[in-house]
Protein backbone atom coordinates (compact mmCIF):
# COMPACT_ATOMS: atom_id res chain seq x y z
CA UNK A 1 0.00 0.00 0.00
CA UNK A 2 1.12 3.52 -0.66
CA UNK A 3 0.42 6.84 0.60
CA UNK A 4 -0.66 9.67 -1.76
CA UNK A 5 0.37 13.44 -0.34
CA UNK A 6 1.17 16.13 -1.86
CA UNK A 7 3.31 17.24 0.77
CA UNK A 8 5.62 15.92 3.89
CA UNK A 9 5.39 19.40 5.55
CA UNK A 10 2.35 21.00 7.41
CA UNK A 11 2.36 24.65 8.66
CA UNK A 12 1.43 25.27 12.07
CA UNK A 13 -2.09 24.60 12.56
CA UNK A 14 -2.38 23.83 8.52
CA UNK A 15 -4.58 20.82 7.87
CA UNK A 16 -3.55 18.25 4.33
CA UNK A 17 -5.10 15.32 3.42
CA UNK A 18 -3.52 12.14 2.40
CA UNK A 19 -5.11 8.99 1.03
CA UNK A 20 -3.98 5.69 1.22
CA UNK A 21 -3.87 3.48 -2.20
CA UNK A 22 -3.88 -0.42 -2.46
CA UNK A 23 -1.50 -1.64 -5.41
CA UNK A 24 -4.14 -3.13 -7.52
CA UNK A 25 -6.51 0.17 -6.89
CA UNK A 26 -8.75 -1.22 -4.38
CA UNK A 27 -10.29 1.14 -2.16
CA UNK A 28 -12.26 -2.00 -0.29
CA UNK A 29 -11.72 -2.84 3.23
CA UNK A 30 -11.36 -1.54 6.72
CA UNK A 31 -8.97 1.24 7.43
CA UNK A 32 -7.34 2.36 10.70
CA UNK A 33 -4.88 5.52 10.34
CA UNK A 34 -2.89 6.28 13.55
CA UNK A 35 0.12 8.52 14.82
CA UNK A 36 2.25 8.58 18.28
CA UNK A 37 2.53 12.29 17.60
CA UNK A 38 0.38 14.71 20.21
CA UNK A 39 1.45 17.44 17.34
CA UNK A 40 -0.93 16.46 14.86
CA UNK A 41 -4.37 15.67 15.21
CA UNK A 42 -6.23 13.28 12.60
CA UNK A 43 -10.04 13.39 10.92
CA UNK A 44 -11.78 10.62 9.38
CA UNK A 45 -9.21 7.93 10.54
CA UNK A 46 -11.23 4.92 9.34
CA UNK A 47 -11.46 5.74 5.44
CA UNK A 48 -9.18 5.35 2.81
CA UNK A 49 -8.25 9.24 3.27
CA UNK A 50 -7.68 10.64 6.06
CA UNK A 51 -7.05 14.56 7.16
CA UNK A 52 -3.86 15.90 9.37
CA UNK A 53 -4.29 18.81 11.22
CA UNK A 54 -0.71 20.17 12.63
CA UNK A 55 -1.10 21.28 15.96
CA UNK A 56 0.27 25.06 17.38
CA UNK A 57 4.09 24.06 17.83
CA UNK A 58 5.92 22.93 15.00
CA UNK A 59 7.98 19.71 15.65
CA UNK A 60 11.55 19.73 16.52
CA UNK A 61 13.52 18.00 13.36
CA UNK A 62 12.00 17.45 9.63
CA UNK A 63 9.58 14.75 9.23
CA UNK A 64 9.04 14.30 12.83
CA UNK A 65 5.67 12.80 12.76
CA UNK A 66 5.05 9.47 11.82
CA UNK A 67 1.86 8.15 10.36
CA UNK A 68 1.08 4.59 9.75
CA UNK A 69 -2.13 3.16 8.06
CA UNK A 70 -3.54 -0.38 8.28
CA UNK A 71 -6.10 -1.68 5.80
CA UNK A 72 -7.87 -4.82 6.62
CA UNK A 73 -10.58 -6.85 4.24
CA UNK A 74 -14.19 -6.08 5.40
CA UNK A 75 -15.95 -8.95 6.90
Amino acid sequence: MTIEAKCRILKVSEAKTFKAVDPDGSSSGKYKWTSASGKITLSNDTTPTVTVTAGASASAVYEGEVLKVVRSQAG
